[in-house]
């Protein structure tokens, strides 16, 4: 085994190991560690995981947990993780995880080491939101190691992640979204207004509404399908929907006059070049023949600013912020359905959650706002003439 190491800065060394080839893959496997110390420490720990990785090459449990998250990370590539999700995974992994995790073998991991590691985090000023991400992580990792059959349980199962209270999701009323897509109708791009209004009804993504071509709406059907997603990592490329299940979506009286009026100033803008919109066109682009998607990103930003504008804001800590972000139109559309008494099923189809329980925890509070009129409906029909009522009071001492 071959190891090798570079000081980053005075006293804070990268090491790294390589452990042979994958027994999945086939591919190089490699241990890598963040040590702090002198040469002749670094020197050492270096050994040491030399002699890990001879280890972890003879028996899979006896590997340093280490070897498994990289496994883990290449089979999630495979399988078609989204790029986004994956720099996520990697960042935790590389700035907190392996750190602190990598060296330990499988067969010594424990959830005490895990428990300890939590806390450590929590210390350091890592909000509970971050470290229950980093557990579920673990969790995952370690399950994958499980059907591999490098290890025979999961440590993580026993570990105690700490708790985070269930995040406020924030909402438009509806009068509120209406000053913001006025808003945006009398601005410098009036057109998005019709693009708001089509996030509202429809709970799309801002990916999936960037990737919607024409050849994916049914207008005389009064449907469209959501097939794509445009996501931005160093170029703006096409994926799966985040469940990857593609959906198909009612367009109702609202969302048909919104595409159709949509689809006339598309059409104007491209006879205006000499182009003519084909079906491979994007319904919402800046190209003026469509064949360019317009940037989630750019969405976002577009958003806040009509937010700031309305007045909108909230604070957090020391500072004010945009109290609605784009992502806050998904939360309405879903919210006015639950509100409404549409059953969770239909809600979490139309907006791609993925499943109904999804909806029933996110949208508690909705729910919860439905109950209370459900009690009232149920006591009207109860005591309908008051009579009820009567009986309670005379028999009350």
């Amino acid at each position: 085994m071959k190891g090798s190491k570079r000081e980053r800065q005075p006293r804070v060394w990268e090491l790294r190991v390589h452990a042979g080839p994958d027994p999945l893959t086939g591919r190089p496997r490699y241990i890598s560690k963040t040590f702090h110390g002198g040469t002749r420490e670094a020197n050492s720990e270096l050994a040491r995981l030399v002699a890990t990785a001879a280890d972890a090459t003879a028996v899979d449990s006896r590997a340093p947990f280490s070897v498994l998250l990289d496994s883990w990370l290449e089979q999630l590539v495979s399988l078609g993780r989204s790029p986004s999700t994956l720099r996520g995974y990697r960042s935790k992994i590389e700035t907190a995880i392996r750190p602190a995790l990598g060296a330990i073998r499988l067969d010594a991991l424990s959830p005490t080491q895990l428990d300890r590691f939590y806390r450590a985090r929590i210390g350091r000023g890592d909000a509970p939101r971050s470290v229950i991400s980093m557990h579920r992580i673990i969790h995952a990792c370690l399950e994958q190691g499980i059907r591999w059959g490098w290890i025979e349980v999961n440590p993580a199962a026993r570990a105690t992640p700490p708790t985070a209270a269930m995040r406020e999701i924030s909402a438009p009323s509806p009068d509120e979204l209406q000053e913001i897509v006025n808003r945006a109708a009398n601005g410098r791009q009036p057109e998005w207004a019709n693009l708001l209004l089509f996030l509202a009804l429809t709970g799309m993504r801002r990916g999936e509404i960037c990737g919607l071509h024409w050849s994916d709406v049914e207008i005389d059907e009064g449907r469209f399908t959501i097939r794509r997603s445009i996501l931005d990592i160093g170029g703006l490329v096409e994926r799966q929907p985040k469940t990857g299940r593609v959906r198909r979506i009612a367009l109702g009286d609202l969302g048909t006059s919104l595409l159709i009026e949509r689809r006339k100033f598309a059409e104007k803008v491209a006879a205006e070049v000499g182009a003519e919109l084909s079906p491979d066109a994007y319904v919402w682009s800046l190209a003026e023949d469509g064949l360019s998607p317009l940037k989630p990103i750019s969405l976002t930003q577009y958003f806040s600013r009509l937010v700031v504008q309305c007045g909108y804001m909230t604070t957090v800590g020391q500072r004010s912020k945009p109290k609605y972000s784009l992502h806050s139109l998904r939360h309405f559309s879903a919210t006015q359905l639950v509100g409404a008494n549409v059953d969770v099923r239909t809600v979490s189809s139309r907006t791609g959650h993925a499943d109904a329980t999804t909806v029933l925890r996110v949208y508690a509070h909705a729910i919860e706002q439905r109950d209370l009129e459900a009690a009232n409906i149920l006591g009207h029909i109860i005591d309908r003439d008051g009579s009820f009522t009567k009986v309670v009071h005379s028999s009350t001492p």
